[in-house]
């Protein structure tokens, strides 16, 4: 069975850092992004092989809703007259 597989590239005089992702005879090679660290970067060159190659990545997870925005102390509290 074969895995993807990811590799750094040291920048050159005319690209930066960038991220290698391959599986088997198919790869891609992402820009790296300073706004990520190295797993998220790998996971970001691994998603755009995934979806080169055709496969759909499952979808992430629903993000239950924050607490209310109202105040704690007036939360539930009987209107006042």
């Amino acid at each position: 069975m074969q895995g993807i597989k990811t590799e750094r590239l040291e920048p050159t005089d005319r690209e930066g850092v960038r991220i290698r992702a391959w599986l088997g005879d198919v790869s891609v090679t992402v820009s790296w992004d300073d706004n990520f660290d190295a797993e998220q970067n790998d996971t970001l060159a691994i998603l755009t092989l995934l979806e080169k190659l055709g496969v759909r990545a499952p979808a992430a997870p629903a993000i239950p809703p924050g607490p209310s925005t109202q105040p704690a102390g007036r939360r539930g509290a009987p209107n006042e007259e």
